[in-house]
């Protein structure tokens, strides 16, 4: 079931649905809280989701120069 779930997360997140790819992947987690692929694609979603709000910061100001460093870190190590 777990497996199930996961995959149905990782589905979601290709499809860029954040919001229920987190929410499947966690309910996952809850059930087989040992299961390394759901816990892989959980830290991939929220690297993305990282990536998101960093990319929205600097879009607001891009003044910002620690703004920089961090996205482009979280980049190198969850490519998106």
């Amino acid at each position: 079931m777990a497996r199930a779930v996961q995959q149905y997360g990782g589905c979601l997140y290709g499809k860029r649905t954040i919001r229920k790819a987190r929410l499947a992947l966690e309910a996952a987690l809850k059930t087989h809280p040992s299961y390394a692929t759901a816990h892989q694609n959980l830290g991939g979603l929220y690297a993305k989701m990282a990536s998101d709000v960093y990319d929205k910061a600097l879009q607001v100001d891009r003044v910002k120069a620690a703004l920089a460093p961090k996205l482009a870190l979280i980049e190198e190590i969850a490519p998106m």
